[in-house]
């Protein structure tokens, strides 16, 4: 209740009497893109980028074979499935951009400064009690970003007036990637953000004349969401 939020519910594609799918990727290259105005202004190369997204969908009706004389169960016209599946592997970079102190910290440890000359009039950071000097600190991470997506259909005719269809979805994302393609924070680049979800759903259709339709639908939804560093 203490975050704004929405809603969306799509109706995804049903099955149908003949066996279909489909198979699709996605790719790109950091070889096939321009560079950001940021990395032109520092004369920094574009950063390391490849992204894959392979998925595939499958639908038609259910058959059980193995019965006597013919199938065990014969769906056609009846009972239906439809299945998706997307997988993306962003192999993206984040550039650190940031000042570190001289001195260590008795807490944990901080990386040392890349570079031993200060690049501005004075490396002091005047906030800190005591002040302390500071120098530049830059390099480059590999912040991956992979996830997993499933849906799954069933539909099923129990007469002409009625039907009953039954749904699943499954996400799984583990995410190392900045807002920015730089950041000037160490615990941004080195914060990972997962979210697992499960979602079940049900829909109930029965039609009781030329005038009245009746529907009823429900869905149970798990969201866990968890942060690394």
């Amino acid at each position: 209740g203490r975050a704004s939020g929405g809603r969306i519910n799509i109706r995804t594609r049903a099955g149908g009497n003949k066996l279909r799918g489909r198979a699709f990727m996605f790719f790109r290259d950091d070889n096939l893109n321009a560079n950001s105005w940021y990395n032109n202004s520092r004369s920094l190369p574009r950063l390391p980028l490849t992204e894959y997204v392979p998925g595939f969908t499958l639908n038609g009706p259910i058959v059980l074979p193995f019965g006597e004389p013919g199938p065990f169960y014969d769906g056609h016209n009846k009972t239906f499935f439809s299945i998706a599946y997307e997988y993306t592997d962003v192999l993206d970079t984040t550039f650190i951009d940031t000042w570190v102190p001289l001195s260590s910290n008795p807490r944990f440890p901080l990386p040392a400064p890349t570079t031993t000359t200060c690049p501005a009039t004075t490396c002091t950071d005047s906030s800190s009690n005591p002040p302390t000097a500071i120098l530049p600190f830059q390099d480059l991470l590999s912040t991956p970003n992979r996830s997993h997506i499933f849906t799954a259909r069933l539909d099923h005719k129990f007469s002409q007036n009625n039907d009953f269809t039954f749904g699943y979805q499954l996400g799984r994302k583990k995410n190392q990637r900045t807002t920015g393609a730089s950041t000037a924070r160490l615990d941004d680049a080195l914060q990972i953000r997962n979210a697992d979800s499960d979602a079940y759903n049900f829909t109930d259709n029965h039609v009781f004349g030329s005038k009245a339709v009746n529907q009823i639908r429900g869905q149970y939804s798990i969201f866990q969401p968890s942060f690394e560093t």
